[in-house]
């Protein structure tokens, strides 16, 4: 993949296991690394639930790997320029050993 086409810079994140005040499970995230991207979206859908609307979005990020970590699919990333959440569902292999590419989705309710 061309360099060029990485134009989005995504924080990774990974969770903690932390309490809330109540000692439940609370999980949190922690910044690891930024890094270039190409995400580009897979496919949408609109359904309802809990009474009402809401959406998906399935998305494919494809970005370089990093020699410090392993990307996990309970991972998220956050663009940083406009905040968007993609939660990880999967690392797929990639026949290039120097990118990686991760199945994601992104949702909201309305």
């Amino acid at each position: 993949m061309k360099s060029g086409r990485m134009r989005q810079q995504l924080q990774l994140s990974r969770p903690v296991k932390a309490r809330d005040g109540f000692e439940s499970p609370n999980p949190d995230y922690v910044d690891v690394f930024q890094t270039p991207a190409d995400v580009s979206s897979v496919n949408g859908r609109e359904f309802f639930g809990a009474g009402r609307e809401l959406g998906e979005v399935t998305w494919r990020i494809t970005m370089r790997t990093h020699p410090d970590y392993t990307i996990e699919p309970d991972w998220r990333g956050i663009d940083v320029d406009t905040g968007a959440v993609y939660d990880f569902v999967a690392v797929l292999p990639s026949r290039q050993r120097d990118f990686v590419t991760i199945a994601a989705k992104s949702g909201s309710s309305t």
